[in-house]
């Protein structure tokens, strides 16, 4: 099954954290070369990769939140 994320989105999300490949690599537990491949469209991103992905963005914008943003 096909991510819905392009390597184009992939790449995108990724410099938008301030990451580069070997930070994503490290922080998937993903080799940095397959970072690469799966940014160039020559390897397929596995949902699971995706969600990884989307979690760490979703976890840098709610750090940017004001204190008291969110609940507890």
């Amino acid at each position: 099954m096909q991510s819905p994320i392009s390597p184009e989105q992939f790449r995108s999300i990724r410099k938008n954290l301030g990451l580069t490949q070997a930070d994503l690599a490290e922080q998937l537990g993903l080799s940095t070369t397959w970072i690469g491949r799966m940014e160039s469209g020559t390897a397929e991103i596995e949902r699971r990769t995706e969600l990884a992905l989307l979690y760490l963005q979703t976890k840098a914008a709610l750090s940017q939140l004001p204190p008291g943003m969110l609940p507890g």
